[in-house]
């Protein structure tokens, strides 16, 4: 196969040898080639590429598109946010915060079958004044220490897992300060959760005032954790990993392959996933905040955000490859924040 002017994103080669010169973040050069067999290959960075001629590596943008999930419920406010989606079996599933100006905190859930066309079932599990006819499933409030907040959802695949705790999350510990650390939350279902424990499972090195991620990793089986740190004064994205969902150690900072642009980058609401055609290999979209910029002179905030990629072999060495925006903000206020 000959590529000339781009080099396409994903790729399968059959039975072929390839070599390498370098692995981003690992001085170890292999004198060997490596086998990959069928194995589908991504070109999201250099660990395949020996040198290129007439070619390049492209980031392909996200096209804006329709509206997914419409604002139109008593217990959604000016703001809904933090969703997480995942592919369960035939259907796609949501978990999403419903509200921001005033607790009690709810999280809704909405299905779907194609990813495009959502609804919000009425579940009867949560009272909202008075009745309970609606897609609530968890009421998180920051002055419970029985109801973390702002929750990640996943499905565990540890085939160790009782069938009781099949879906798992991780939220705020509620009740304490923001940097108090990170509860559990177990479900048979997705719908009706429990808390795993009184004391966080993720401890308290935080702040931890982000959408924190949690999953299983099944190719190096461990859970494994992301969320934020603040070294210096700067948002940094952490790491922490255990083969104990109920016991991870205290996060520490993810490693990036590339130095650090100065000033340095503030990275954060870390959006970590692994590739599901591929799920030894994770991406992550982090919320790149640029503090020194404005979309509009007169907005009342200094900063703007926008979301940039990276990608991982190993969950912990982190490629920024491509330096430019991966989505743009645009002209929308809301996509705009404060310094603090």
């Amino acid at each position: 196969m000959l590529l000339r002017k781009t080099l396409i994103l994903f790729l399968s080669v059959a039975g072929n040898w390839l070599t390498w010169n370098e692995i981003r973040g690992d001085e170890a050069k292999p004198k060997a080639p490596i086998r990959i067999g069928s194995q589908l290959q991504l070109f999201v960075d250099h660990f395949l590429i020996d040198s290129m001629q007439g070619a390049r590596l492209v980031l392909h943008r996200p096209q804006r598109a329709e509206v997914a999930l419409k604002m139109d419920k008593p217990w959604e406010d000016s703001v809904m946010y933090d969703p997480v989606v995942i592919k369960d079996g035939s259907r796609y599933r949501m978990w999403y915060r419903t509200n921001l100006n005033s607790p009690p905190f709810y999280t809704g859930y909405a299905e779907s079958p194609d990813g495009i066309h959502w609804e919000k079932p009425s579940l009867g599990l949560i009272d909202f004044e008075g009745s309970k006819e609606n897609n609530l499933v968890w009421v998180g409030d920051p002055k419970a220490k029985d109801k973390p907040y702002t929750l990640c959802v996943f499905k565990d695949t540890n085939p160790k897992t009782p069938a009781n705790e099949r879906y798992k999350a991780v939220g705020y510990a509620a009740g304490a300060k923001l940097g108090s650390g990170l509860q559990g939350l177990v479900s048979p279902d997705g719908l009706r959760w429990k808390l795993l424990k009184q004391e966080p499972v993720v401890p308290p090195k935080g702040p931890f005032d982000t959408h924190s991620i949690a999953f299983w990793d099944a190719t190096r089986e461990e859970y494994v954790a992301y969320t934020r740190g603040l070294p210096n004064g700067i948002r940094r994205i952490c790491r922490t990993s255990t083969k104990d969902f109920s016991k991870f150690p205290p996060p520490e900072p993810i490693k990036m392959v590339q130095p650090i642009e100065d000033p340095p980058e503030h990275l954060y609401k870390n959006a970590a996933t692994s590739y599901y055609r591929r799920p030894d290999i994770f991406f992550m979209f982090p919320k790149r905040f640029i503090p020194h910029r404005k979309p509009d002179p007169a907005w009342r905030h200094r900063g703007l955000s926008d979301i940039v990629f990276m990608s991982s072999r190993d969950g912990i060495h982190w490629d920024r490859q491509f330096r430019e925006a991966f989505l743009r903000p645009g002209r929308d206020q809301l996509n705009c924040e404060a310094s603090s």
